[in-house]
């Protein structure tokens, strides 16, 4: 079935609504902390003008060294609570947070192997396209068949989009039968997915800007410097947080419409 992008915000609005304490309470602790505990502890290097191309590279790709374990507990933490969130709403009234959390971690295997699975192939096709612009040595075709690439990621990262659903509200357990749910799912919904995702995606970035401007001249009102930073860190990290909670619940209807779960309409919404 075709996805009615305004019958979608309208559920999506509505599960947050009508579960706005428990999210609250998972996005806190597994959305906001995280993200603004990496912002403090492992702060971005900031380039210097008259900085050097290869230097700033440099900088970046250290940074981004140093950081990757990080990273990594900081994705598998939200993972965890983005599992948790799809079977807390989908089972609304009949589980726990505790229940739901079980459910997560419960689902933590499938969903690392899933993701083994799909940064395998892209590696295996990225190299074979690396392989083909460096064989032929051309500079337009190397650039061709990067931005086929970039296509190809974004058009399997949307059809990929329902695999979170699929194990915590399907309870689907084998990876490859997780990837193939999803891909079944979102056949012929790729430009509805995309579409709702980057009018949700304007929304925060138009949000993150007007409020970074008012707690930045708040902030500098009352110290600047590391008042400024800490404000920076905590809006951005609530912001986000508030995003991925939007996002949990925007996929959560789709899902529930893609998968013909018209029944389970009084299971999700209570």
């Amino acid at each position: 079935m075709k996805l009615d992008i305004g019958a979608i915000w309208n559920e999506a609005t509505e599960l947050v609504r009508a579960n706005k304490e428990v999210l609250a309470a998972l996005a806190g602790v597994f959305f906001l902390l995280p993200s603004f505990a990496f912002t403090l502890l492992m702060p971005a290097p900031q380039p210097q003008p008259g900085d050097s191309p290869e230097r700033m590279y440099k900088m970046m790709t250290d940074f981004y060294a140093s950081a990757a374990p990080w990273l990594l507990a900081m994705v598998l933490v939200q993972a965890l609570g983005q599992l948790a969130a799809f079977a807390l709403l989908a089972r609304s009234g009949r589980t726990t947070v505790g229940d739901a959390l079980r459910e997560g971690l419960q689902g933590m295997l499938p969903y690392i192997g899933t993701q083994l699975i799909f940064g395998l192939v892209l590696t295996v096709i990225a190299g074979v396209l690396v392989g083909i612009a460096a064989g032929s040595g051309s500079v337009g075709l190397a650039v061709l068949l990067g931005l086929v690439a970039a296509v190809g990621v974004i058009y399997a990262s949307l059809r990929l989009a329902m695999m979170l659903p699929v194990i915590a509200i399907e309870r689907v357990r084998n990876p490859l039968a997780v990837l193939k749910r999803s891909w079944d799912l979102t056949a012929g919904n790729v430009g509805g997915i995309l579409l709702f995702m980057l009018m949700l995606f304007i929304a925060f970035i138009v949000a993150a800007i007007v409020l970074g401007i008012v707690t930045g001249l708040i902030a500098g009102l009352f110290g600047g410097g590391r008042a400024i930073e800490l404000t920076g860190a905590a809006t951005s990290s609530t912001l986000g947080a508030a995003f991925t909670v939007y996002v949990i619940a925007a996929i959560a209807a789709m899902h529930r419409r893609l998968s013909g779960g018209e029944a389970s309409r009084a299971d999700v919404f209570n």
